[in-house]
């Protein structure tokens, strides 16, 4: 098979509408319920795109008449699905060498992984890809949407954050995995420290050869270091150099970049917590090493019990896609179930939740996971909050994404009811003002399902 036609055939297994990505100049979806998340919402009315962003959302707007049109009239608009991180979608989610801040998704992200087909199907239109939980310091993720043949062409954000663990590694302690963490970040301050010294070291040498004194000058400096011996032993005392102020992105080699910029408070951080002992050592860590208003907590059902700390600190939270916490109650011997979304909705704890194609039918759809927070007693708003503009936030793209709104990225879906309603489908998805995704075009599906023209055979 030649290049080009291995190419156009990995095309076609991981778009579910073939196409190019090139967004129309102009597109309207009209005679739609809107809802844009972050303010009112609508009732029949237009959504307008243009040049990839969002242009105007109302009644009775004008549809231009180059604009190419998508007919929603009784069906849904709303924002497109974010999902918050994942390491689905690469070859292997973590390393064998557990402190790693210096790799990438980048050399691991396969674009024609299933993951980003059944993506797209569900709506999950944005996606923060970053490795697993089985690390120390496991690297930087990227933000991506699921449709493009290269890594590149899938970006929405390069430095996506760091994937940091306050949890132990399979066969390690909690006081060893705590202790190799400290660790990595005390010795990579000594590093900086060094390089820091050594550059400004460096800048006093260039600074002496460039600007040569007179005799006289020198002969009074001389004299000056004579009388004030005391000045020399309180310049030896001073504050020591914070490597922060003085070193730049160039002064550093690959390997240290990335944790330097998450020390800078640059990168968003997303630390896991697999029990609830594990917070106070996340909180801890996140305030000394100067990165806790930058950090996310990515956590597991018991940490629900650590919810008083979690707000104490101004946190927000990643839910595991099975959110509900289940144990047995040593007195009755009765299993208790706790639903997280509830918990945390009832604190005022800003939450996103979270699907997975490897777990149950129910844990797949970020609609469905919506739908479940609901039946556990959280309100719509809340939930729709919860897998649009909240995600959005957290990985910094909050100004562009998880809500419609005039100026913003055009990213948006069409469903054909409403988004926690049975039975609701995503129709059409549209990403940037292109239309990447129709369920009616969707060939795989309608054979699943049976609706195709050849009755699903």
């Amino acid at each position: 098979m030649s290049k080009k036609l291995l190419t156009f055939s990995l095309l076609s297994l991981v778009a579910p509408q073939a196409g190019a990505f090139q967004a129309p100049e102009k597109l309207a979806i009209t005679g739609a319920k809107v809802i844009t998340v972050s303010g009112e919402t609508y009732e029949k009315a237009n959504v307008l795109l243009e040049n990839g962003r969002i242009q105007a959302i109302g009644k009775d707007l004008e549809v231009p008449w180059d604009a190419k049109v998508i007919d929603a009239s009784g069906k849904v608009v709303m924002p497109g699905l974010v999902l918050a991180q994942t390491n689905e979608g690469l070859d292997r989610p973590n390393e064998n060498v557990p402190v790693t801040p210096f790799i990438s998704v980048l050399d691991a992200l396969n674009p024609v992984d299933a993951f980003f087909e059944d993506s797209l199907r569900e709506g999950h239109a944005t996606i923060l890809v970053i490795p697993g939980n089985e690390t120390v310091i496991g690297g930087t993720g990227r933000v991506v949407k699921p449709f493009g043949l290269t890594v590149e062409s899938m970006t929405v954000r390069v430095d996506g954050g760091m994937k940091i663990s306050a949890s132990p590694r399979r066969g390690v302690s909690a006081m060893a995995h705590v202790a190799e963490l400290r660790k990595a970040f005390v010795e990579f301050r000594d590093e900086l420290e060094v390089a820091a010294e050594k550059k400004l070291a460096g800048a006093k040498s260039e600074k002496k050869a460039e600007a040569p004194k007179a005799a006289g000058e020198k002969a009074d400096d001389k004299k000056a270091d004579e009388k004030k011996p005391a000045d020399k032993k309180a310049e030896e005392k001073a504050a020591p150099v914070d490597p922060l102020k003085v070193l730049e992105w160039k002064d550093l080699s690959a390997r240290q970049r990335a944790l330097f910029e998450v020390l800078n408070g640059r990168m968003p951080v997303f630390l896991w917590c697999e029990r609830a002992m594990d917070v106070a050592h996340a909180i801890e860590i996140a305030k000394s090493q100067g990165f806790l208003s930058r950090t996310t907590l990515v956590i597991g059902t018991e940490c629900w019990k650590a919810a008083d700390e979690i707000k104490a600190a101004g946190l927000s939270v990643i839910l595991p896609s099975d959110f509900v916490h289940r144990e047995v109650d040593p007195l009755t011997g009765k299993e208790r179930e706790t639903s997280l979304p509830k918990v945390f909705a009832s604190k005022g704890i800003p939450f996103a939740l979270n699907a997975t194609s490897r777990g149950a039918l129910l844990e797949r759809s970020l609609l469905l996971r919506g739908a479940s927070a609901v039946a556990a007693g959280v309100e719509p708003a809340t939930a729709l909050r919860a897998i649009t503009l909240e995600p959005a936030r957290m990985l910094g793209l909050g100004d562009s994404h998880g809500s419609l709104e005039v100026g913003k990225a055009g990213t948006l879906l069409v469903l054909s009811g409403d988004p926690f309603r049975t039975g609701t489908w995503v129709e059409e998805v549209v990403i940037d003002g292109a239309h990447l995704y129709s369920r009616a075009k969707d060939d795989r599906l309608q054979r699943l399902t049976g609706d195709s023209k050849d009755g699903g055979r």
